[in-house]
Formats: C-alpha cells, structure tokens, sequence
C-alpha cells in the first residue's frame, strides 16, 4: 500500500472519529493522540488530504452542526 493511500485512510479514519464525537470537546491534542500521530505530522496529512488545517475543519464541522440544530429548534 502506497504512503499516500494509508495517509488518506488515516485522514478518513480521523474524519469519521471527528464526526462521531462533535459534541465533545475537540482539541488538535486530543486528535493527534487518536491518530498516533504528532500534531505536527497529522496537520500537514489532514492540510495535504482535505485543503483545511485541522482546527479550521473542526470549528467548521461544530459551527455546521450548531446551526442545522437551531434550524431545528
């Protein structure tokens, strides 16, 4: 298996794991030691698979979910 491939299966893996816990409290520590990965290591992966940084996905996704509930409510 290519490095890219088992990075985009990473980046996936962590992409479904950051769904299912959006409402949690997120922290780039907190994915990182998910992953197994360093921060560092694991930013430039996810900036390289998806063009967001981590953080910046993150407060996306939670801001998303916050706003479809109050569309909800």
């Amino acid at each position: 298996m290519s490095r890219r491939n088992t990075d985009a299966i990473t980046i996936h893996s962590i992409l479904d794991w950051i769904e299912d816990n959006l409402e949690s409290p997120l922290s780039l520590e907190k994915v990182s030691e998910r992953s197994g990965y360093s921060k560092w290591h694991l930013q430039r992966m996810f900036k390289k698979e998806t063009g967001h940084s981590l953080g910046q996905y993150i407060r996306s996704r939670k801001m998303t979910e916050i706003a479809q509930k109050l569309k909800e409510s």
